[in-house]
């Protein structure tokens, strides 16, 4: 769900649409809510849903991205 309330809030707040919308609407926005829903049933009954709520990047996971290729500059984009 909070995927859906980032993807909500960048489209309204950095995204160039001439009106606002709100896809939390559940009612207006019934199929994306409908697939969405799908698609975290289909990764929890493969064992992938998160239980325990989010936790921090640790120090070797942050140097590990940090040091990933694709953060230099000599890869265009």
């Amino acid at each position: 769900n909070n995927c859906l309330h980032a993807l909500n809030r960048h489209l309204n707040e950095k995204s160039t649409l001439l009106k606002l919308i709100n896809i939390l609407d559940k009612k207006v926005y019934y199929k994306l809510w409908q697939v969405f829903n799908v698609k975290v049933k289909n990764l929890a009954n493969q064992g992938l849903a998160e239980c325990t709520g989010s936790t921090g990047f640790t120090e070797v996971k942050i140097l590990h991205n940090m040091n990933h290729p694709i953060m230099t500059r000599d890869i265009p984009t």
